[in-house]
């Protein structure tokens, strides 16, 4: 419940204080796609996913650690 709390904030953040692009550049097209309301939609679900996908990695043995390492 709480990342879903933090990723809305965050978003009302980008919206409103920060005034953020929503445009989206696909690289190996070299388009610019403007998503508008999506964008903030695309974002939560961005948040979100990364936090659960970390959350099921680690699980109860901390492979999330090996994981980040390699990846980073």
């Amino acid at each position: 419940c709480g990342q879903f709390i933090l990723a809305a904030v965050f978003c009302l953040v980008l919206n409103v204080y920060l005034e953020f692009p929503t445009t989206l550049w696909i690289p190996v097209a070299n388009w610019t796609v403007d998503l508008g309301f999506f964008y903030y939609i695309f974002v939560f679900f961005m948040i979100v996913g990364t936090s659960n996908a970390v959350n099921l990695t680690d699980g109860l043995d901390g492979l999330a650690a090996g994981s980040c390492a390699i990846t980073s």
